[in-house]
């Protein structure tokens, strides 16, 4: 169906093949994405669908108004997710009216409808639909439809007093709905969406939706969908109506949470005697549960308290005498959040923390500022189908928290008196800059990066960060940055005053095109287990070294990546190697292997590699 949908779009824009297809989407990605999104998903629906859902807002949500004085004095808001071409938005603007005008009630109401494809919406948005809905549509609710006339004759047009109850736009179900939607609602219809996802998206879309909705109010489903076996605040009521309960959650208290700093103390003889002592922060129970089975057979971790939230989080570590070496965090918590949490306990404990992430582009933005408080490194949550997966990459980045340095916060705002220097063209022409990075890689690069002036030779880096938060990041340098900051797009022509940073799943390159140099994506694979290589990026340098200069930067992180690529250089004389000492460095990995394998020419404290790099750009014109 997709493949035929790609094929009509291919002959409307008058183009051959695929290939064609995809060259437009990569150079024209912005433009051209509204239109892919629409083609990759389904918008079918009809008025009334599924009416038993209408008819029981009508007779036992709407019923309560009438009931409630608290409710009967506030607006009524619903939110209608996924709503395709406004059918149903209308269907529910109608009978919410109806009930009102009926029942002589004057409370204001509000409907947020809202679909991932921008052409839906825009569609939902005229109001205007062919007279074929008209037999689904009771004949008691064909007062609010307009006849169309002229051209318009064939169609009809719903009333504009209802149009003015619907706020419209365009959002990713998977988008945190706190930021991008300020409102809480009494009703959330999201009907028929989730049978195209996996129970992992499903829980954690629901996770979000619970923020956004009153306790005891209503979640709306299609009638093939469920939610049995999740972990949710959701109560079935119904058939696919559901009740957020999460009004009825026990907090527990200081005498509970006493009582499990003992009981997992109990576990730890079970473990080694030197275990990394894990405490876990996430209000799912799904998630403790695995975890909890992820590590039970590894003999060097042992789990010593559990959180979920970060008010029991700080508990817990206020009456844990023997100590917690490393905490996995999520962000989006009730009462006290990741964030919160997070600034709190760095003040007093400064432990190391890795965030627990679902590697969506909505959480990105969380991310950063998890950093900015002093966050390690993420880990991806685990969940019951990706267990092998993840448990390595989990293990690994635990056991390099414990032996981490904390992460020193003057370093990441300090500014160098070198960002004013402005380099003259014969200094930038024919030279560049690669950097690899990976945990404290986002901090340490902040400081080298926006101390660069504009006229600066292209830099390329790969940075260990999965896709999702690249944009995020991209984003958030180039607001710090003289230098133009994107993420790096394949056939772009490398120029100077550009800092181009690596897709999060694929290995950037350089590459020759006739007599310019481009960027390139190597997807052979993984190298040194990263999907994002920084030994890729420097070994395809050696193309550019028979006529470019070549800086590389080997920054803070685990691992060895980028030292095989510094091998293949050091044939080359145009090339010059800078690694961030061992003091500076959140994780000395990649930057001591390169130290230790002899291909490194200059060892420098983070806040000194800017200004030695620029000197070093300087003295090599030819």
């Amino acid at each position: 169906m997709i493949e035929t949908r790609l094929y009509k779009r291919s002959i409307q824009l008058e183009l051959q093949n695929f290939k064609e297809y995809f060259y437009i989407l990569t150079h024209f990605f912005n433009k051209e994405i509204p239109f892919l999104i629409g083609l990759c998903t389904t918008h079918t629906t009809n008025y009334f669908r599924e009416a038993g859902h209408f008819d029981y807002l009508e007779k036992d949500i709407l019923y309560h108004l009438m009931i409630d004085q608290e409710l009967l004095s506030k607006t009524f808001k619903v939110w209608c997710a996924a709503s395709s071409t406004g059918e149903e938005v209308y269907t529910l603007a109608m009978v919410i009216d109806k009930f009102y005008r009926e029942n002589k009630l004057y409370p204001d109401f509000e409907i947020y409808a809202t679909d991932i494809d921008v052409h839906s919406v825009q569609l939902a948005k005229t109001a205007v639909y062919a007279n074929s809905h008209l037999k689904s549509i009771p004949v008691r609710y064909h007062n609010y439809l307009k006849n169309g006339q002229g051209k318009y004759e064939g169609f009809f047009q719903v009333d504009q007093g209802l149009q003015k109850k619907i706020k419209w736009g365009v959002q990713n179900l998977f988008s945190t709905f706190t930021e991008n939607n300020k409102d809480v609602y009494d009703a959330i219809f999201v009907r028929n969406v989730f049978i195209y996802f996996s129970p992992a998206e499903i829980e954690d879309c629901i996770k979000r939706m619970s923020r956004v909705l009153k306790p005891e109010r209503f979640l709306i489903l299609g009638h093939s969908e469920h939610l049995s076996g999740m972990d949710s605040d959701f109560e079935l009521i119904r058939d696919s109506i559901h009740k957020n309960c999460k009004s009825a959650r026990v907090i527990r208290t200081l005498e509970e949470i006493k009582k499990e700093v003992n009981i997992q103390e109990e576990k730890v003889k079970s473990k080694d005697e030197n275990a990394l002592r894990l405490l876990c922060i996430d209000d799912s129970k799904t998630i403790h549960t695995i975890i909890e089975k992820l590590l039970d057979d590894v003999r060097d971790v042992i789990i010593v308290g559990h959180a979920y939230d970060g008010q029991e989080g700080l508990d817990f570590l206020a009456n844990n005498e023997k100590g917690v070496d490393v905490i996995l965090c999520d962000i989006n918590m009730p009462n006290i959040d990741g964030l919160q949490f997070l600034e709190q306990q760095v003040k007093v404990y400064n432990i190391p923390t890795l965030i627990l992430s679902s590697f969506s582009k909505e959480d990105g933005g969380f991310y950063f500022k998890a950093l900015d408080l002093g966050a390690i490194d993420y880990v991806q949550k685990p969940q019951s189908n990706n267990f092998k997966e993840v448990k390595q990459d989990i293990l690994l980045k635990l056991r390099t928290a414990k032996k981490s340095q904390s992460i020193k916060k003057e370093v990441s705002g300090h500014q160098l008196n070198v960002k004013s220097l402005k380099l003259a063209n014969e200094e930038v022409e024919k030279k560049i800059v690669l950097i690899g990075s990976s945990t404290g890689g986002p901090q340490a690069l902040e400081t080298i990066l926006v101390n660069l002036p504009k006229t600066f030779p292209p830099v390329l880096v790969s940075q260990h960060m999965p896709d999702a938060f690249v944009s995020h990041f991209a984003e958030r340098l180039n607001q710090m940055c003289d230098m133009e900051v994107s993420r790096a797009e394949k056939g772009t022509i490398i120029e100077a005053g550009h800092i181009y940073l690596a897709p999060g799943d694929q290995h950037l390159k350089v590459n020759r095109q006739v007599d310019q140099f481009i960027l390139d994506y190597d997807t052979s694979g993984q190298w040194d287990g990263q999907p994002t290589s920084v030994d890729s990026l420097y070994g395809s340098a050696t193309v550019i070294c028979s006529e470019w200069k070549v800086v590389t930067i080997t920054l803070t992180g685990m691992g060895k990546d980028g030292t095989e690529g510094l091998k293949k250089l050091r044939n080359y004389d145009a090339i010059y190697s800078i690694a961030q000492d061992e003091e500076s460095s959140v994780v000395w990995g990649i930057a001591g292997s390169a130290v230790e394998e002899g291909v490194i020419d200059k060892q420098l404290p983070l806040t000194a590699i800017a200004a030695h790099l620029i000197s070093k750009i300087k003295s090599r014109s030819k």
